[in-house]
């Protein structure tokens, strides 16, 4: 039941909406999917960690945190699609950086360049908002040995999907790589995670 539930809860709308922006922002391909597994691995750990937290020690994310987190969500997906129309209409910059990093140190982005150091960062957010924590309360307060396979089973089935929709992402937008069709997909991604953003700002 854990790794069935793990396998639903990866194709949520956030995980979706932020791997097909990576995907899009990297331009498809091996990049893509490294990128987009990055961030399927930064969920995922944190999410062992909340887990082993809830089985080890009965701590449980507070009510207010989750929906605190749920507004951060929000707010990267909203700039993951803006990072998406950028690289559309200025030309995708091919610059080593992290955007995370460098608006924390100069306020700024230098670089439209998705790195690992984002994709992780992301993926690290996504863990603690949202539904995540709620689930896997429910997942250990049911299980009737501690919770510990339940907590691995649970992310083992969110990891996997998180890497099929990556690979499907990766290498469908290299495929549409130079056509319209890219374009329309770019488009399309960054249109439902700059909404589906809002939906989490404004709840």
């Amino acid at each position: 039941m854990g790794f069935l539930l793990g396998l639903r809860h990866g194709a949520d709308p956030d995980h979706v909406a932020a791997i097909s922006d990576i995907a899009a922002a990297s331009g498809g391909g091996m990049r893509a999917l490294r990128l987009s597994t990055i961030y399927a691995g930064g969920h995922a750990l944190m999410l062992l960690a909340l887990g082993l937290l809830a089985t080890s020690f009965g701590a449980l994310v507070p009510p207010g945190v989750d929906t605190m987190f749920g507004r951060v969500i929000g707010t990267t997906l909203v700039i993951l699609a803006i990072v998406v129309v950028y690289n559309l209409t200025q030309g995708r910059a091919v610059t080593r950086g992290s955007i995370v990093m460098n608006v924390v140190r100069r306020g700024r982005p230098r670089t439209t360049d998705l790195g690992p150091t984002d994709a992780t960062v992301v993926g690290l957010i996504h863990g603690i908002g949202a539904e995540t924590p709620t689930q896997m309360i429910l997942l250990v307060a049911a299980s009737a040995t501690g919770g510990l396979g339940v907590v691995l089973t649970f992310v083992g089935g969110l990891f996997l999907t998180n890497t099929v929709i990556a690979l499907l992402a990766g290498t469908g937008f290299a495929l549409a790589k130079g056509s319209r069709v890219f374009l329309a997909l770019s488009l399309a991604s960054a249109v439902y995670s700059g909404g589906l953003g809002l939906t989490y700002l404004l709840a």
